[in-house]
């Protein structure tokens, strides 16, 4: 164990976050606006096709687009991160590794299914396989948070709230969707809003609705931001941004420190 020194942690802004969203509410599009970002999917989805047509004032650096890497295995997200990510990060030309982490935790019980069918299993063992990705994903978040600087970013799908229950994050397993929340340092909620002829994307940094997102900082944040890239969630937690939540609209208003 070891004693952190808060006044002086050599930590990133946001170090850690889970962002959940349905389908098209611009998930992908948010987190690729975090510093110099690696984007880690399963090679059945094709989110990051978003990510060639986003207006590119948006990144952090517009000349700076992320590295995107399609995976559908354990030993896929290893290649790549042994190969091409963690070598950049440890140079700083990395400085966000973003993992969609729904349909790749249903990819890792698919492929752990048929190793173990392969292998001559007549019986599925269910707890072994969700244990396979659950020991897998506390691995590798505890790989990437040994570096300080580096920003790990998970991206979800959502699920509705019903009468009984609340909404959640749509991830293979019985225990994970439990447990990764409370490892993010931000947990929120994205959704569409159309308004004035357009469409907005606000995230939800405290409850809305049926769901529960949150965050660890306090009063610095606002409860929701309209259209944020990365930058802004910066700029209003080091003072360069104000938050006027006084505003009688549902919109925040956002001035430039005096």
């Amino acid at each position: 164990m070891a004693k952190i020194d808060m006044l002086h942690y050599p930590a990133a802004l946001i170090r850690s976050s889970l962002t959940f969203g349905f389908s098209r509410a611009g998930k992908t599009v948010f987190t690729a606006t975090w510093p110099a970002p690696a984007w880690i999917g399963s090679a059945r989805e094709d989110g990051y096709e978003s990510l060639r047509y986003m207006d590119r004032d948006l990144l952090y650096d517009r000349n700076v687009m992320p590295d995107v890497y399609t995976v559908s295995s354990i030993s896929d997200i290893r290649g790549h991160l042994d190969r091409d990510i963690l070598p950049k990060v440890r140079t700083g030309k990395i400085r966000s590794i973003i993992l969609e982490i729904s349909t790749y935790s249903d990819d890792v019980v698919s492929s752990t299914k048929r190793q173990l069918k392969k292998g001559g299993s007549d019986k599925e063992n269910g707890w072994a396989i969700y244990g396979t990705l659950e020991e897998h994903v506390m691995l590798l978040d505890e790989e990437m948070k040994k570096y300080p600087h580096l920003h790990v970013v998970y991206n979800a799908l959502a699920t509705p709230p019903t009468d009984k229950v609340p909404g959640g994050i749509v991830i293979a397993g019985r225990k994970l969707p439990e447990k990764l929340p409370p490892m993010c340092q931000l947990v929120g909620y994205l959704r569409q809003e159309e308004a004035n002829g357009k469409v907005d994307r606000i995230l939800h940094l405290s409850a809305y609705g049926g769901w529960s997102p949150g965050h660890r900082f306090g009063a610095l944040l606002p409860p929701f931001v309209r259209n944020p890239p990365y930058r802004r969630l910066e700029q209003i937690l080091t003072g360069e941004k104000i938050v006027d939540q006084t505003a009688a609209s549902t919109s925040l208003i956002e001035a430039s420190a005096r």
